[in-house]
């Protein structure tokens, strides 16, 4: 037997309170649509297999957890677009397609948002505007194709995770591109720090950094000749370096809600009067810098992982009266490795480890930079970073993940004797990677014997 709930909104919808029974295996187009009256928790019995569009599109008032029932493959186009009362979500295992805006403005959602494995598609603005959706979501391997702006407006989120088997998309450093790294799909709002943009980047997606408002500053690839509408909404950069010789052709609507003038555009010093000519470029704060030179480590942290080790590096905070470091073996934050306590200038108070043989830990004073030893090799481990302030109170929390290389490259000496000239020991991309020798150009750390990193910016 087939039970359907049809649409109540043509009979002047007037509910306050809604009963499924067990029975219902429908929920028709537009039913419950407008049906702003209806409060309390919304309950889907487990015998619904189909939810029509628009379903409960603009329910703002229902409240509690959602869970979508297992015999649901599809959910539809704004099937709950506007309920923003909800405030927790679970999908089911066989779930194959989220519709576009099904859940937009599901601005109460507040916890992790897991994508069932069965999910192949996910819609345009799927999740638009759910901004307390926090920590880090991961896409499965057997998702095909996300819509423009699906994860628009997460202010809590700080990472798009992609599992690795994933032929059609892929991560790095928490930011969602396609899987050959041609195109940027979405930097998480909840990001901190500085991004740089790999090379062999051709196009920044609509909405890509769209209020990615704790981002200081970004780097884009000469590679770069494409950026999507609203591509830069509400950034509040300090700084963005471009690469580009000859200046991307870009509309002021990719900054809207930004101030150009405060931000120190540094290009290539052969192109600055390009760039002084170029519409919307012009209007920003433009610096032509030399073709190599070193610039401070911005606010964030740069890992550089070795076999066995981690160099963690990160600008100190004027307000700061002490740092605390903690490395885990887990992504839920069970298993601490170690805890190292720093003070405003980066000389150690207190290190205690758990998983470790023996450890050494070090830091330098103009760039705070912490090394970790005896790590295990090609190993996964996840870092949190708080800045505390006056009374201890915490100012600010960063955190995230790291893998040694799993390739024997030694262990970084500590360097005490100030005499002695400092040794380069590597070069690395800004999220680790080791470098095979020092690149041509970009933006790379080089990190010297003596426990210290700079940051290095090289124009062709």
């Amino acid at each position: 037997m087939i039970i359907t709930i049809f649409r109540l909104e043509e009979l002047q919808c007037g509910l306050s309170f809604l009963y499924l029974p067990e029975y219902i295996t429908k929920i028709g187009e537009y039913a419950f649509s407008g049906c702003t009256g209806l409060n309390g928790s919304l309950t889907i019995p487990q015998s619904v297999t189909t939810i029509g569009r628009h379903a409960f599109d603009g329910c703002y008032n229902l409240s509690g957890s959602l869970t979508i029932p297992a015999g649901i493959t599809t959910i539809e186009a704004y099937t709950f677009a506007y309920c923003s009362g909800l405030n927790s979500l679970s999908l089911p295992e066989g779930l194959q397609t989220i519709g576009e805006s099904a859940f937009v403005s599901c601005t109460r959602i507040a916890n992790s948002l897991i994508i069932p494995e069965s999910v192949t598609e996910i819609g345009e603005d799927a999740f638009s505007h759910c901004q307390a959706i926090s920590g880090s979501l991961t896409i499965p391997k057997n998702v095909t194709n996300i819509g423009n702006s699906a994860f628009y407006y997460f202010r809590s989120l700080d990472a798009i995770n992609v599992d690795a088997s994933n032929p059609n998309y892929s991560s790095d450093n928490g930011i969602l591109y396609n899987k050959n790294k041609t195109t940027l799909v979405q930097c998480p709002a909840g990001k901190t720090g500085e991004v740089v943009i790999p090379e062999g980047v051709t196009t920044i997606g609509r909405d890509a950094f769209s209020f990615c408002s704790y981002l200081t500053s970004l780097t884009v690839p000469e590679s770069v000749t494409t950026v999507g509408d609203r591509a830069f909404d509400a950034c509040k950069f300090n700084s963005i370096i471009n690469f580009a010789i000859t200046p991307q052709n870009i509309n002021r609507d990719m900054f809207r809600y930004v101030t150009l003038s405060n931000v120190t555009l540094y290009v290539p010093a052969a192109s600055v009067n390009l760039y002084k000519n170029a519409p919307v470029w012009q209007d920003f704060n433009i610096v032509g810098i030399a073709p190599e030179v070193e610039v401070p480590i911005q606010e964030g942290i740069t890992i550089v992982p070795t076999d066995s080790s981690a160099l963690l590096v990160w600008l100190p905070n004027i307000d700061a009266t002490g740092y605390i470091l903690k490395i885990y073996s887990d992504i839920d934050h069970n298993n601490l490795i170690c805890t190292v306590e720093l003070d405003a200038g980066g000389k150690i108070i207190d290190f205690q480890y758990n998983e470790l043989r023996s450890g050494e830990v070090s830091a330098s004073i103009e760039n705070l930079a912490c090394m970790v030893e005896n790590l295990s090799s090609g190993t996964t481990y996840y870092y949190t970073l708080e800045t505390l302030g006056e009374n201890d109170i915490p100012l600010a929390t960063l955190s995230g993940e790291f893998k040694t290389t799993g390739e024997p490259t030694g262990t970084v000496e500590t360097c005490h004797d100030t005499s002695l000239q400092p040794t380069i020991t590597g070069y690395y991309t800004i999220t680790g990677t080791k470098l095979p020798k020092e690149p041509a150009s970009g933006v790379y750390i080089i990190t010297y014997d003596d426990g210290k990193a700079v940051k290095v910016v090289r124009m062709k």
